[in-house]
């Protein structure tokens, strides 16, 4: 059997424990957790007996750092289950960078905008009319706006420092609501 190395080319004489698998893996590596800016696919041979980490250290070692959602076929591997889940030949290996905090809290936030002061408040505001209390609707949408914020901003708060960071750190004047 032959080791074919990641740009095709045929190495001969490799021992029985390294033979590649005669099965190509496709590797799609998405860097931007949203739009598709910067992808590559690699197209590589898993060794034989090789785990999901010691694949990806071969073929994209910057995907090793944690920031990443990797999958198989679809299914999401946990990061804990890397280094003893082995691939099988032919499978598409998926990896993608985990959105950051404030990317889900925008989203959260312009969802909130939408059905709050958007369609929702537009639909309010014609039933709150109806009984008699012209633009009530829309202060009981702007009041479900600032609420569903306030909820947004408690559940995805920033990340406290700890007090050893804090320690370590100088100290300046920061003001918050």
């Amino acid at each position: 059997m032959e080791l074919i190395d990641r740009d095709g080319r045929v190495i001969s004489g490799a021992p029985e424990c390294v033979q590649a698998s005669s099965q190509r893996t496709d590797l799609v590596v998405t860097p931007h957790p949203i739009t598709l800016e910067g992808q590559r696919i690699e197209v590589a041979a898993l060794l034989h007996g090789e785990t999901l980490s010691g694949f990806l250290a071969r073929v994209a070692p910057d995907v090793l750092n944690g920031e990443w959602v990797v999958s198989l076929d679809g299914a999401d591997v946990p990061v804990a289950l890397w280094h003893v889940t082995r691939p099988k030949a032919g499978v598409l290996i998926g990896c993608r960078r985990r959105p950051r905090g404030d990317v889900v809290k925008i989203a959260a936030i312009i969802a909130i905008s939408y059905f709050t002061l958007g369609a929702g408040g537009l639909g309010a505001g014609g039933l709150f009319t109806a009984g008699g209390a012209i633009g009530g609707g829309f202060i009981a949408a702007a009041g479900a706006f600032v609420a569903g914020t306030m909820l947004v901003n408690s559940l995805l708060a920033p990340k406290q420092a700890s007090p050893e960071a804090m320690q370590s750190t100088p100290t300046s004047t920061t003001y918050s609501l």
